[in-house]
């Protein structure tokens, strides 16, 4: 029994010592896959413009915070604290980004005819529900969109 037990402690103490060195390994992968800039030393405007409003990202439907993240090549975490320091959120970034876009369809639907609705051009615009397009849009612009296309409308 004793010689058995001493051969159960060494071969733990060999298994410990395998899980040191893995665990050792695994931190420096976080390290690695962790971005080295803080996210003040980012540029994440550029970032953004290049790779969201350039390439027209912000117009999918679902896009997610962690996927816009991934798109600029950083975390979640460094890009929430880049729009803290702006003093605006994610969820009022691209909607502010997908009202405008709404605005130059419509500039350029208003001459058409017939009218393209709006909720389309809200669709279009990257929002799922007409709902929280009209809702946003009376946060951006502080006009309802039928008062908005119809003070546009008249200018045209």
């Amino acid at each position: 029994n004793t010689l058995f037990i001493i051969g159960f402690v060494l071969w733990r103490v060999e298994t410990l010592q395998q899980l040191d060195i893995t665990e050792e390994e695994e931190e420096e992968s976080i390290a690695a896959e962790t971005p080295k800039e803080s996210p003040s030393s980012v540029n994440f405007s550029t970032l953004l413009q290049q790779k969201c409003e350039a390439t027209l990202l912000y117009l999918q439907h679902d896009l997610t915070l962690p996927q816009l993240a991934t798109a600029i090549g950083t975390n979640r975490t460094y890009l929430s604290a880049y729009f803290a320091q702006q003093d605006i959120t994610y969820n009022a970034y691209i909607n502010n980004l997908r009202i405008h876009h709404f605005m130059r369809l419509y500039s350029e639907a208003a001459d058409s005819a017939p009218a393209v609705p709006a909720k389309m051009l809200a669709q279009q615009s990257g929002f799922h529900s007409y709902i929280t397009f009209s809702a946003a849009f009376k946060k951006f612009t502080g006009q309802t969109v039928t008062e908005w296309m119809k003070q546009h409308g008249e200018e045209q």
